[in-house]
C-alpha cells in the first residue's frame, strides 16, 4: 500500500452540529400584555430566551433582562427607574438572545418611529431589517424562533 493510499483510508472525523436555540419563549395570552402595531409588551421568565430581530426600543417594567451579556433591570444600581434602551439588529449579523434573571421580567418592546439605520444611505439595506413575507411590515421588528 502506497503512502497515498494509507491516507485515504483513514476515516474522516465527524463533524458535530451545534444545536442552537434562539427563543424557547412561547407566545401564551397569559405572557402577553399589550400586542398591536407598534409594540409588544411580554413576561419573560426566568432563563426563558427571546430572540428579535429588526430596529426597536425596548425598556424592562419589573424584573432584570440579559442582553447581548449587558444585563439591564428595572431599576438601576443607584435606584432610578430604568430607561428605554434602543437595539439595532440586522438580519446580516448575529442576533443576539434575551433572557430573563428574575422569576417574572415585564418587558416592552417599542417599534422605532425614526427609519431603519442604512436604509438612507442605500436602499438595499431596508431589506435587513424586518420584513414580513410579502413585504408588508408591522412593527419594526419581528420574533426569530
Amino acid at each position: 500500500m502506497s503512502e497515498y493510499e494509507e491516507l485515504e483510508a483513514e476515516p474522516e472525523p465527524a463533524v458535530t452540529k451545534r444545536n442552537l436555540k434562539l427563543c424557547n419563549w412561547q407566545s401564551h395570552p397569559n405572557d402577553i400584555f399589550v400586542e398591536n402595531e407598534s409594540e409588544l409588551s411580554i413576561s419573560l421568565n426566568k432563563n426563558t430566551t427571546l430572540a428579535l430581530v429588526g430596529h426597536f426600543d425596548f425598556r424592562v417594567s419589573s424584573g432584570a433582562i440579559n442582553i447581548n451579556g449587558a444585563n439591564i433591570g428595572a431599576v438601576t444600581r443607584d435606584g432610578q427607574k430604568a430607561r428605554t434602551h434602543r437595539a439595532c439588529v440586522p438580519a446580516t449579523q448575529p442576533i443576539f438572545k434575551i433572557r430573563g434573571l428574575d422569576g417574572k421580567n415585564h418587558v416592552q418592546f417599542t417599534s422605532c418611529k425614526e427609519p431603519a439605520p442604512f436604509a438612507r444611505l442605500n436602499p438595499l439595506n431596508e431589506d435587513i431589517w424586518n420584513t414580513g413575507s410579502q413585504g408588508e411590515r408591522r412593527r419594526t421588528f419581528g420574533i426569530v424562533c
